[in-house]
Parts: structure tokens; sequence; C-alpha cells
């Protein structure tokens, strides 16, 4: 009661943000053995299902404990709610409101970074620059240039001996 009355967004972070992180571990550990056994394999589909049912057994299991344990919310989507409500009223209320630059820089941080993920996610980049997926095109039919002595073609041999060891002990 202390922590909620007190610390109350502190709290409801911290808890929110550990069972989100055991949820994450868990979901790579899955992800791990699925690659690492190769059980997207068709011959393997049979595995593939033992996998995924046991995780989703244990997910359930894990959710359902953790909805019995808070015992200030309803469930974890209680908790989710009232995160973000705090969140909401501690940076678009207090940052807005009072002198508090570094929360204003932050949100607009977010924003920005938002957008660029928006951008670069779903924008085929190709189609929106055709100029410069021909450029390399070209240079990558061109033959490779050694930058040292200038020469083209021939890659790794330019600058390497070609005279054997029998022709190199003829000349000493």
């Amino acid at each position: 009661d202390l922590l909620m009355r007190e610390f109350r967004f502190e709290f409801v972070a911290i808890r929110w943000s550990f069972i989100i992180s055991l949820l994450s571990l868990f979901r790579g550990l899955v992800i791990h053995s699925v690659l690492v056994h190769e059980l997207l394999a068709y011959e393997k589909r049979a595995e593939w299902f033992v996998m995924i049912t046991a995780a989703l057994s244990f997910l359930t299991g894990v959710f359902s404990y953790i909805n019995a344990t808070l015992y200030s919310w309803d469930s974890f989507v209680g908790m989710t709610a009232d995160l973000m409500k705090l969140k909401k009223q501690m940076f678009f209320d207090q940052s807005f409101g009072t002198a508090h630059p570094l929360q204003t820089l932050s949100l607009f941080f977010a924003g920005v970074s938002f957008s660029l993920f928006v951008k670069t996610s779903f924008f085929d980049r190709e189609k929106d620059h055709p100029a410069k997926t021909t450029a390399n095109e070209n240079k990558s039919s061109e033959v490779p240039q050694d930058k040292m002595t200038g020469k083209t073609g021939g890659g790794d041999k330019v600058g390497k001996s070609t005279t054997t060891t029998k022709d190199s002990a003829k000349t000493h």
C-alpha cells in the first residue's frame, strides 16, 4: 500500500516491466529452441506442435498466476491501462503545464523515432529511389579496380609475385 500510495508510477512501471521482461525471455527461449532444433522443417512438424502447445500451456499458466497476484488491479490488462494513464498524466499533463523541457524533448524524439520507424518499415525504399538502385546495379557490373595500383581486373593477383620458389632460388 505504501508503494502504491507514495510511488505509484515507479511501482507500476517496474512491476509491469518485470513481467514483460519475463515474457520476453520466455519468447526468446521458445524461438531459440525452434531454430536450433530446426522445428520449422516439414519433417519435424509434430515436434513443433509439441513445442508450441507446451509454450502456450506455460504462457497461460504464467498469466493466470500473474492475474491472481495483482492485488491492485483486476488483470494484467488493467495494470497496463493504469500504466498508460499514469504515463499520459506524467508526460502530457505535467510536462506541458509546467517547465520540464527534457520531458518535452523526450516526447519530440519519441515522435521522430516513431515516424522514422513507420517510414522505414512500411514503405519500399527501392520504389521511392529508382536512380540509386540503377547506380548500384551499374557499379556491380564494373570490373574491380585495385586502389593501390589503379590496375583493373585480376582482383587478388595484383601485387603478388608469380615466380615459384625454384625460380627465385636460381636467381639468387
